[in-house]
């Protein structure tokens, strides 16, 4: 009759068991949190990012809907000008723009656009991660005029220095949009292209000409201008 060895088995205990799980808990509890942090993070520069190009497309849309206007000849002399939450675009109507032609009164000011005619606005601050827009709120460098065929444009958005995008021209017809973590300068040396580029948020400039040619760059790595 062949014997049987005894085997030296040992059996897992509840406790063991136990400490095993609360450690594989543990580690999973960490994982788990350095995940939703890493999420945050990408959800949160996501938001800001399209944030800022809805409020980069809104802001191009109110140049687009001022050169309709003034082709469509209705509102011959339009003014787009922005105060601290918004971007409005009104207009003088056809009447009123030949009385003020006739009388050498047509300004790019205040005073000429008193009794004009709301066309449409655009809301640019909504709440704390809003984009930061560089154009000043202040009444007198807040605005551009248009009119047909550029003979009464007239630009006093407050840029103090030129920018060269897409061609060999340099030009103050431009504005910036940033996320206003960023704190967007007005003057787009200061912070330096490159150095814009690296901080978080996305970043815009509306570039636009005398003829309502509108185009809209987003900035990349490296501080490379490229259009939407």
């Amino acid at each position: 009759m062949q014997q049987q060895e005894n085997q030296n088995i040992k059996g897992v205990t509840l406790l063991e068991v136990i400490v095993t799980l609360a450690i594989i808990g543990i580690i999973s509890g960490i994982g788990f949190y350095q995940f939703a942090d890493s999420e945050k993070g990408i959800f949160s520069k996501s938001s800001s990012s399209k944030r800022s190009l809805a409020d980069a497309e809104g802001i191009k849309t109110i140049f687009i809907k001022a050169s309709t206007q003034i082709n469509r000849g209705k509102f011959p002399y339009v003014r787009i000008e922005f105060s601290q939450s918004k971007v409005s675009l009104i207009g003088i109507n056809l009447s009123e723009f030949g009385k003020k032609v006739k009388a050498a009164d047509l300004e790019c000011i205040d005073g000429e656009f008193e009794n004009s005619t709301v066309i449409s606005e655009y809301e640019f601050i909504k709440d704390r991660n809003s984009s930061e827009i560089s154009v000043s709120p202040v009444s007198g460098f807040n605005s551009v005029c248009f009119s047909k065929s550029g003979k009464y444009f007239n630009n006093k958005l407050n840029n103090t220095e030129k920018i060269k995008i897409d061609s060999l021209e340099e030009t103050y017809n431009y504005l910036t949009i940033c996320d206003k973590k960023i704190q967007c300068s007005q003057n787009l040396g200061n912070p330096p292209l490159t150095e814009l580029a690296d901080k978080r948020g996305a970043k815009f400039i509306i570039k636009f000409s005398r003829f309502g040619i509108v185009k809209l760059f987003r900035l990349g790595t490296g501080g490379v201008w490229k259009q939407v």
